[in-house]
């Protein structure tokens, strides 16, 4: 199959719409935590950050929906936003049963043009993928925290992995139709991206390590 075609974008869109699962996070199986579980929850610092980036992804999602024309791309993506809030409902439902303080911050607005703020975006979701998908690894099978409450966890990075196959294949759609469909062409840009995310990242370790954060960040 050609990367950019007409058979690509349906295959990747209609997958992603037929796979969506319904669930309400309130009624999912939370776990009741022991004083040392709770503490140890209560403790991980990066909670409010975490609500502030899903409310991030969903302020880029809408206003980049608003600029979609094609039908089927516009669908996928809205259902893409709609999971978004779905993670924010079930980070507040987190916050709210096991009683974490957080602080959040402001939310900023999007900036213009859209599309290359939503393109941002989605490299620094697959970039926080790669570094979320390893510390889940490590924290579960350190028994951090009980075994119930990372099944919960998991529900999230399944959709969140969603969402990166969803973004990268509409990225390699949207070079091809620039005339960039070539693997070489879509390598050069991909690094491109991910070199701004990642000294994104390390440009807030090294806030937080001179003491200028306000020691919520990742």
């Amino acid at each position: 199959m050609r990367v950019g075609s007409d058979a690509h974008k349906r295959l990747f869109c209609r997958h992603f719409i037929e796979s969506h699962a319904s669930f309400e996070p309130a009624e999912l199986p939370w776990p009741e935590l022991d004083a040392p579980a709770l503490a140890r929850v209560r403790g991980i610092p990066f909670w409010q950050e975490v609500l502030h980036t899903e409310q991030r992804a969903i302020a880029v999602i809408e206003a980049f929906v608003r600029t979609i024309d094609d039908p089927l791309v516009r669908e996928a993506i809205e259902l893409m936003g709609d999971e978004e809030h779905r993670h924010e409902r079930l980070v507040r439902e987190l916050i709210r049963r096991y009683g974490i303080a957080i602080d959040p911050p402001p939310l900023e607005s999007v900036p213009e043009p859209v599309e290359r703020e939503f393109i941002e975006f989605g490299y620094g979701e697959c970039v926080d993928g790669f570094l979320g998908f390893g510390l889940f690894k490590i924290a579960r099978g350190s028994g951090f925290l009980p075994a119930p409450l990372f099944d919960i966890f998991e529900i999230l990075m399944d959709e969140e992995l969603r969402h990166v196959v969803l973004f990268t294949n509409w990225m390699a759609c949207r070079e091809a139709e620039h005339g960039r469909g070539a693997a070489p062409l879509r390598a050069v840009t991909a690094a491109w991206h991910y070199e701004r995310s990642i000294a994104s990242k390390v440009r807030i370790v090294l806030r937080n390590a001179r003491h200028e954060g306000d020691g919520q960040r990742f």
